[in-house]
């Protein structure tokens, strides 16, 4: 049975070298999409010309391979959230990575060959997060702080609790 794996690339460098590592584990290019929303991205990675389509919130959109095939249909998002067996719900999360100037890269194929498509893309591009500045810390909790001092709810509660 058919199957999808997905990863949405920021960097179109990893990209092109998890495209690489799949050629080179034999994934033939109708097994691989491509997706973005710059063509000459889509070309660099994918190596060949790339089918336009429209998603909302994106704009414009490229794709390869089976995505082709979804972005030129009528309602891209649910023909592209077939395509990758996810809920229309869960396509907010690869729109805003698409906008964001990032690129996706899928894999349809066989569930006994996905395990290689995944191990590339956890060592081409591991999922870290960056750590936050103390900066960052103390500029994201400013509102948080603020709310606390004047919503009765969040006050820290001391002293005799059956007063609440």
């Amino acid at each position: 049975m058919m199957k999808a794996l997905i990863k949405l690339f920021s960097d179109v460098a990893q990209a092109e070298k998890a495209m690489g590592e799949l050629k080179a584990k034999g994934y033939q290019p109708e097994e691989v999409g491509v997706l973005s929303a710059s063509r000459e991205k889509v070309q660099q990675v994918a190596g060949v010309d790339a089918k336009a389509g429209k998603l909302e919130g994106v704009g414009s959109v490229f794709g390869t391979g089976k995505l082709a095939q979804a972005v030129v249909a009528e309602d891209a998002p649910a023909a592209l959230a077939e395509a990758w067996g996810l809920p229309k719900q869960s396509m907010e999360y690869y729109e805003t990575g698409l906008a964001r100037g990032g690129l996706i890269l899928s894999i349809h194929a066989d569930e006994s060959r996905l395990a290689s498509a995944r191990k590339v893309f956890r060592e081409v591009a591991p999922n870290t997060l960056e750590p936050v500045s103390e900066e960052g810390r103390r500029s994201g909790f400013q509102l948080f702080d603020r709310m606390t001092e004047t919503n009765m709810v969040d006050r820290q509660l001391s002293g005799d609790f059956r007063k609440y």
